[in-house]
């Protein structure tokens, strides 16, 4: 009977721990730190890449052009690398008794979102300015999605609508649970 006990009360402990915010709070945290991390090596792992691509063995204007998006990218992912570390802080506040997931979901959500929006709108947006200042002629020979050139100037637009969807999606998660309490009083 004693033995009995013992595994109830450790199921109960698992169960109960399952239930606190806690377990999902810890994981989502530690993710959150990882992404930090990827988006600050992101700009090395593309210079390695462009050394090993011989990029600096191109024409000037190239490599003018590839170090000039280099230090965008640089400056962009360290800002998105600084969204991560700072919004994993957040976590702690995304607090609910009954449904302890949700606002942690809405606030994965919202920070994808912002994450995308601020990657389309702001990072993506100036690599493709100084790729169509400086290599406009050769654009179709390299592939890059720049044809019909001022089609990047939308690209601030898109951002701003990728942040604008994700914090709508957050903001419904969370209208749901306020519906959810409402109804449940």
């Amino acid at each position: 009977m004693e033995n009995k006990n013992k595994v109830l009360g450790t199921a109960d402990c698992v169960v109960n721990y399952i239930d606190n915010a806690e377990f999902f709070r810890k994981p989502l945290r530690w993710l959150y730190m990882v992404l930090a991390a990827l988006n600050l090596l992101t700009p090395f792992a593309v210079l390695f890449k462009a050394i090993d691509a011989h990029v600096f063995r191109m024409p000037a204007k190239f490599v003018v052009a590839f170090i000039l998006i280099w230090f965008v990218l640089l400056a962009g992912f360290c800002l998105l690398a600084l969204l991560w570390w700072r919004r994993k802080d957040q976590l702690q506040e995304q607090k609910h008794e009954a449904f302890p997931a949700t606002p942690l979901f809405a606030h994965f959500v919202r920070t994808s979102g912002e994450w995308l929006g601020l990657l389309v709108g702001g990072v993506v947006f100036v690599c493709s300015l100084v790729a169509m200042l400086f290599l406009w002629g050769d654009v179709d020979s390299l592939g890059l999605p720049l044809r019909g050139g001022f089609a990047v100037l939308l690209l601030p637009v898109y951002g701003f609508l990728v942040i604008f969807a994700s914090r709508y999606v957050s903001e419904f998660i969370k209208v749901l649970v306020a519906i959810a309490d409402n109804t449940k009083k």
